[in-house]
């Protein structure tokens, strides 16, 4: 019979057994008890020999159309979204190469979806979903810890009794005023499914920028006694951010500190997202095979062992970091301060494919890892999607719309530019549907954050120019000169 684990981590100890086959187990370190029916011991035997003969130890070297092939069961197309939430998710389990990620697009899309399909994988303790913050929640909630500000050791506070001696007194009150509320995301992944503030962010610049591994805030907060005090709270990371929201209307600050992603939409998705609901509504016995599939099981298993490896940091190389970087800057089309967060997340998507196959990777006596050339591949495969709006800091649908927005420029015979009547007719002939006009003009305001397009008012009307990348100066293109657009609109007429 296979040994089954505790929760605790221990192996159950098998205590009797009746004539059906049901056998009743108790675990010798914490005591819970356990009965497993003949029917269940065989399905997990089963998984077993399944996990034994298909997929070998759980060490062993991974590829990516497997990871792609167990997520896939359940998230349909957006191929190189997912892959790049599962490698920042990956990234918590090391000491600072953490990414963060804003999930953005139309409501319904699949955002929230996308991320809570993928987070299953991930022990629990390792991850914290919050469904709604106020930008200094995270200074204030339950989930802090007192500690030492010196040594950021765990302190327990113990007020003295009013018999007490002066000096335990004295010593209760050194120690109060030594202590200071820690809040711990080291190594954990925190997952905002519905940002309703973008304050919130502005709050964590340090902390996901990376600056500091314990920032120090300080925010003002009434005392009964004395008015107005200052208090403090330390954050310690690194953590992994991720962030759903709809009409973002972000500052460059925000954006340039995490990947921008968005789920695509086609009809071959509506296909196969209403087959998948279709199927899993029909009866619970599909979603009990969709749990019991030894290859997510495998997935499970496979990262629950990473997370308890505790690596320290990833290491690249030398002669591989020459290629890393040449790669990159053929890549890059546009040079901006911007691009070495960039270049250092996209560092990290390699990092965290070593991490997933740490096993078959050079670790030293430090736990430190070393990246390979098939990491560099992966990596390659799976940004090479975004790389082009990721110089932007935009995510890909508002990168694809702001290229159609260029190459076909509507009503460019008109000098003073286009309207957001037009950007909507655009997007409707390229797209099949229509976009609500709060995250159009959202679109059209980032464009503008990031040099891509010139807003002017006249009268009570915005208009818009695009800004040529390749000279720097304005397409403006006057009444009575030709265009590529214009000709199409002749010959069409």
């Amino acid at each position: 019979m296979t040994e089954y684990k505790c929760e605790c981590g221990a192996v159950f100890r098998v205590d009797s057994a009746d004539d059906i086959g049901t056998i009743f187990c108790t675990c010798p370190s914490c005591g819970a008890k356990k009965t497993l029916d003949k029917e269940e011991q065989e399905r997990r035997d089963t998984l077993a020999e399944w996990l034994k003969e298909h997929f070998g130890e759980l060490k062993r070297e991974a590829t990516l159309s497997e990871v792609l092939d167990i997520l896939g069961e359940t998230i349909k197309f957006d191929n190189d979204i997912k892959l790049i939430v599962f490698l920042a998710m990956l990234t918590a389990f090391t000491s600072k190469e953490q990414v963060n990620i804003i999930m953005e697009g139309e409501s319904s899309v699949g955002k929230t979806y996308t991320i809570h399909e993928i987070i299953l994988f991930f022990p629990e303790s390792c991850w914290l979903k919050k469904n709604g913050v106020t930008p200094t929640s995270f200074f204030y909630d339950d989930q802090r810890v007192l500690m030492d500000k010196n040594t950021l050791q765990k302190v327990e506070l113990v007020r003295p009794s009013k018999d007490a001696s002066d000096i335990e007194k004295q010593e209760y009150k050194e120690k109060r005023d030594n202590c200071v509320m820690l809040q711990d995301f080291e190594r954990k992944i925190i997952w905002l499914p519905d940002m309703p503030d973008v304050k919130v962010m502005e709050k964590l610049r340090s902390l996901l920028s990376h600056d500091d591994k314990v920032c120090n805030y300080t925010s003002t907060m009434t005392n009964q006694h004395v008015g107005l005090q200052a208090k403090t709270t330390l954050l310690k990371g690194f953590g992994v951010f991720i962030i759903c929201c709809c009409t973002p209307m972000l500052d460059e600050q925000e954006t340039s500190r995490a990947f921008q992603l968005n789920p695509g939409w086609s009809k071959e998705k509506e296909a196969a997202c209403l087959d998948l609901i279709s199927r899993r509504e029909a009866s619970p016995e599909f979603n009990k095979l969709l749990e019991d599939n030894p290859k997510r099981s495998w997935l499970r298993n496979r990262i629950e062992m990473i997370a308890s490896a505790k690596v320290n940091e990833v290491f690249v190389g030398e002669e591989l970091s020459l290629k890393v970087l040449d790669w990159f800057n053929e890549k890059r089309k546009v040079s901006t301060p911007k691009s070495s967060r960039e270049f250092t997340r996209f560092r990290s998507l390699m990092k965290a494919w070593a991490l997933f196959n740490l096993w078959t990777r050079k670790q030293d006596e430090d736990k430190n890892l070393y990246c390979e050339e098939k990491d560099f591949d992966v990596a390659k495969l799976v940004y090479e999607s975004i790389v082009e709006a990721s110089a932007f800091n935009l995510c890909l649908e508002e990168y694809t719309f702001y290229k159609a927005l260029e190459a076909e420029y509507p009503y460019r015979e008109l000098s003073e530019g286009f309207r957001v009547s037009n950007a909507h007719t655009l997007f409707y002939d390229k797209n099949g549907r229509a976009c609500s006009d709060k995250r159009l003009r959202n679109m059209l305001e980032s464009f503008c954050r990031e040099g891509l397009l010139r807003k002017e008012k006249q009268g009570q009307t915005y208009y818009y120019h695009i800004q040529s990348l390749d000279h720097n100066e304005n397409i403006h293109v006057g009444v009575g000169e030709s265009s590529g657009w214009i000709n199409n609109c002749e010959e069409r007429a």
